[in-house]
């Protein structure tokens, strides 16, 4: 038996030899080997080494996708996809201590099937990065309100379920955020409303920031949105004629006629206009213009519509002329022209007169510069009313003004000669005497008009009653 096997041993190997050429021959035209590139995913690992030291980091240019060259049976390159592969760089290869921000971490690449069947290029796989240092920062959240309230309407107060969010990222990166803001839509809206609002970031130019690498503690945000009614309501200014110093105002004026609230229905139902009634006047020594809080005259729950309404400017003008005010005695009024047989006095002691003129000519008077007097021709039996005339010279004018007169008949002359009394005398000459008597006089003393013609012979003896 072992003779036959060992019976031509050299045409038996080089059969089995020449078996195995032709296998391979066969092989090879029907399974060739072929070189076949994969698009792959780098993934990173240790990510907590660079957020554990306060660093963060940014893949650059693209380095997280790579082209892997791979050889092998056409048969097996049909088979594997680029899931096969898995390509990870390990972060804790960054050097921290580097002066640089841009490393190069090394690419490891495994292949899940036919590990021994394939084969990779040699080339030396980096995923590129950028290193910083990482940097946190609380900023408010702003509302941006977008849309319209329906006709009639406005917004009204907008609270959100947080005030301020922490922003974290790059320092690079953070830097540019100037200012965090949700946006809140009320276009028609005529009732209250709540709405979840995403946080978004927005540099100084007001363009919005997308990097990923940007997070807020809070992504999300609830916004409670008031809607309230509006209303035009006018503005009342209480005026006055005079401010201090006695200066005459020509007018009063506001910017704003009319201005425009807001507050729900019932608060909007107790305000019919914008009354400003307690301006000091008398503080005032000239035109000027005076700048009114419109909130202090509104009632609770009532706001203005927007800014321009805040203030209204009041202007005060005045004339440049002056007013003053007296106090006189009614006995140092002369009384002119009282008819005959007619006695009369004032009601009161004194009696007020305004004077009015340029303003260095009425503070220039005193009281012991003026004289008073009326026109008493016209009076009748009872209680008359009598204008007042101001008799001194100057640039001043006096007011109308009225004191009230008292009138009655005057008793009748005695101008019997008593016998007794009367001395006899050849003198025949005729002397007539004319008396006129204009007391003033306030509180019993009475005013007197009439004259009165004694002829006398001798001694002359004139009697007034």
């Amino acid at each position: 038996m072992l003779k036959k096997l060992t019976n031509n041993i050299g045409f038996k190997l080089l059969a089995i030899f020449g078996s195995i050429v032709l296998w391979m021959v066969v092989v090879s035209v029907e399974d060739p080997e072929m070189t076949q590139s994969f698009t792959v995913s780098v993934s990173v690992s240790n990510a907590s080494y660079l957020t554990d030291n306060g660093k963060v980091y940014e893949i650059l240019n693209d380095s997280d996708t790579i082209r892997v060259s791979v050889t092998a049976r056409r048969s097996i390159l049909q088979e594997i996809s680029s899931s096969d592969f898995h390509a990870v760089a390990d972060l804790s290869n960054v050097d921290l201590e580097s002066d640089s921000s841009v490393q190069s971490i090394p690419i490891e690449i495994t292949v899940a099937r036919y590990t021994n069947q394939i084969s990779m290029s040699a080339r030396s796989y980096q995923l590129k990065i950028s290193v910083e240092e990482e940097e946190a920062y609380t900023f408010p959240v702003e509302v941006d309100v977008t849309g319209e309230p329906a006709d009639g309407y406005t917004v009204g107060d907008i609270t959100l379920s947080t005030s301020s969010v922490v922003v974290s990222g790059p320092e690079s990166l953070v830097s540019e955020v100037a200012r965090v803001a949700v946006s809140v839509d009320v276009t028609n809206a005529t009732d209250d409303f709540a709405d979840r609002c995403q946080i978004a970031f927005y540099d100084a130019d007001g363009r919005e920031l997308t990097d990923s690498r940007l997070v807020a503690d809070v992504p999300q945000v609830m916004a409670n949105v008031t809607i309230l009614m509006t209303k035009t309501v006018p503005v009342e200014i209480t005026s006055t004629d005079t401010i201090g110093g006695g200066l005459l105002v020509e007018n009063v004026t506001s910017d704003l006629q009319y201005i425009i609230v807001a507050g729900k229905e019932s608060a909007l139902s107790q305000i019919d206009a914008v009354r400003i009634d307690d301006i000091d006047y008398e503080s005032l020594t000239e035109s000027t213009v005076l700048t009114i809080h419109t909130a202090d005259y509104l009632p609770e729950g009532v706001r203005t519509l927007d800014s321009s309404y805040d203030e209204i400017q009041v202007s005060v003008a005045t004339t440049g002329q002056s007013m003053k005010t007296f106090t006189i005695n009614t006995s140092d009024i002369t009384v002119e022209n009282l008819p005959e047989g007619m006695e009369g006095s004032f009601a009161t002691e004194s009696v007020t007169v305004v004077l009015q003129g340029e303003k260095q000519a009425v503070d220039a008077l005193s009281a012991s510069d003026l004289q008073f007097s009326v026109d008493a021709s016209e009076v009748k039996t009872g209680t008359n009313q009598l204008e007042i005339r101001l008799i001194t010279d100057t640039d001043v004018q006096l007011n109308q003004t009225f004191a009230v007169f008292m009138v009655s008949t005057s008793s009748d002359s005695d101008n019997t000669t008593d016998g007794d009394n009367t001395d006899d005398t050849d003198n025949t000459d005729t002397t007539n005497t004319d008396t006129q008597n204009n007391t003033d006089t306030t509180n019993g003393n009475t005013t007197t008009g009439g004259s009165e013609n004694t002829t006398s012979t001798g001694s002359n003896t004139s009697n007034n009653t």
